[in-house]
């Protein structure tokens, strides 16, 4: 049920699955990683450095074992992928049992045909097979998330199946990425505000926007000076995405890019609220970045500077904000006599 997503692709790919592998002392790993379709008995596992399931297979080589079992689960239900596709769940956490508890009652699961790995009983599609960490193979390659072609990897994880169970007439979906954003957008965003809030108190909202790959937004409550700047390196420490990191005020909304650009405009001044780092970690997946992940990136201080910041001494009102205080009623006015200001206007 796979297609070939973009031409320059280097075969079909699964690539909106849940591939599960379990170890004797960090127990299972959900987690989702593009495979990519070779033969009928064999795909690509595309489990990259870092990645929970790329530790999971190092383990196994330390083992000096060869292959480990493995499956690929596709059509769980959305709250197992959309923990399949976050972080939330740390290296030797279970997402099948934080499904669980999100839930209130456990996940129904059954064992594979062809090994002991249990898997979420109302899936789609199963594959059943083993994973090879003794030997790799070409990979790619793949239009990526950025919009750019992948390079081809020349050492990949590939996985033979052994067997395959599904029910009758699957539902399958996949991620088209490259062409259009990735569906694992928003449980990953919510992963990012759950993360930062923890180093962030006054962290209001984390923001990824679709069109703009390796901008990221937050706004927060502005106490004390230095509480963006500190927030953007909060930021670009854990946020390998994020090349530009744009810090507003929490009366900013970060979904309406159009007040992230005002803010731009009028609060920020490039100095000193700016703060560029010559060298730190980056997405692999850049295509703009000279060395893999490896990255220089920017912190843009949109608050209101204050004035130990080198801020002015006083900030003017915000124009709209003494519109809504001077004449509350204006803006209802004018939404119910909307129709009735165009009935006989003409182009």
């Amino acid at each position: 049920p796979w297609i070939q997503t973009n031409p320059a692709d280097a075969g079909r790919y699964i690539t909106a699955a849940s591939v599960i592998i379990e170890d004797p002392d960090l127990g299972r790993n959900v987690g989702t990683y593009r495979c990519q379709v070779k033969t009928g008995q064999r795909i690509g596992v595309n489990a990259e450095i870092g990645q929970h399931a790329w530790s999971f297979l190092m383990r196994v080589k330390k083992r000096e074992q060869k292959r480990v079992p493995a499956a690929v689960v596709m059509g769980a239900d959305p709250l197992i992928f959309a923990l399949s596709t976050s972080k939330i769940a740390g290296l030797g956490e279970d997402e099948l049992q934080i499904a669980g508890g999100l839930r209130g009652r456990p996940v129904e699961l059954v064992k594979c045909e062809t090994s002991d790995i249990m898997v979420p009983a109302h899936a789609e599609i199963v594959l059943e097979g083993e994973i090879a960490v003794n030997q790799m193979e070409e990979e790619g390659p793949y239009g990526e998330t950025y919009g750019y072609m992948g390079l081809k990897k020349d050492s990949n994880f590939f996985m033979d199946i052994k067997a395959v169970t599904f029910r009758d007439q699957p539902w399958v979906s996949n991620s088209f990425a490259g062409i259009t954003k990735l569906t694992m957008g928003i449980p990953q965003l919510v992963t990012n505000n759950r993360n930062y809030r923890r180093v962030i108190p006054n962290l209001v909202e984390f923001f990824r926007p679709t069109e703009t790959n390796g901008v990221v937004l937050a706004s927060i409550r502005k106490r004390l000076p230095g509480d963006g700047m500190l927030a953007g390196q909060h930021i670009a420490a854990g946020d390998i995405f994020g090349k530009v990191i744009v810090v507003v005020d929490d009366d900013v909304d970060v979904h309406d890019r159009s007040q992230v650009m005002r803010a731009l405009g009028t609060r920020w001044q490039p100095h000193p609220a700016s703060t560029i780092l010559p060298q730190t970690r980056g997405m692999p997946l850049d295509p703009s970045a000279p060395t893999r992940w490896l990255t220089s990136k920017i912190i843009i201080d949109a608050t209101r500077q204050l004035p130990g910041e080198g801020g002015p001494d006083k900030w003017p009102e915000v124009s709209r904000v003494l519109l809504e205080k001077l004449s509350p009623d204006t803006f209802d006015l004018v939404g119910q006599r909307w129709p009735d200001y165009f009935r006989n206007w003409q182009r």
